[in-house]
């Protein structure tokens, strides 16, 4: 006997597509997945989340005397370090971004402690607001 038989528990040709596509072999029937979109420079925003270790606090930065803040740092480092350059023009956009940082961090260094508590209310309402009205309030609170 030659003929070889394919063991009853083995899935049917295409059974995977099935399980992925709702049943229909090669088809994708989910609407909800959206295709990857190239986003202009104006609206690419590198995100950078802190994560500060033991040895981190115990090394001082060389630039935290001249009043550089982490981020700005971090992002300089990353964008000359990283063997994946981006497009110039997404890391010009990158850098007018954090110039623009660096510059609120400073004038905000020259407010009173008034001034600087109005400030804090303002942006905390402005983000309160923003969160709202884009539709992130329910991911922000899915986290807590």
């Amino acid at each position: 006997g030659g003929a070889s038989s394919t063991p009853t528990t083995s899935p049917s040709p295409g059974a995977d597509d099935k399980a992925v596509s709702g049943g229909k072999p090669g088809s994708v029937e989910d609407n909800t997945v959206q295709a990857p979109v190239l986003l202009p420079p104006s609206e690419f925003h590198v995100l950078f989340v802190p994560l500060e270790t033991d040895s981190m606090k115990q090394k001082k930065p060389e630039n935290a005397e001249n009043g550089e803040s982490q981020y700005c740092r971090i992002l300089t480092e990353t964008l000359q370090l990283s063997p994946f350059r981006l497009p110039i023009e997404y890391e010009r956009s990158a850098v007018v971004k954090a110039d623009r940082m660096r510059s609120i961090q400073e004038a905000v260094k020259t407010l009173t402690d008034d001034q600087r508590k109005l400030f804090e209310e303002e942006l905390n309402r402005g983000f309160r607001e923003w969160l709202v009205t884009s539709g992130n309030l329910r991911q922000v609170l899915d986290l807590v």
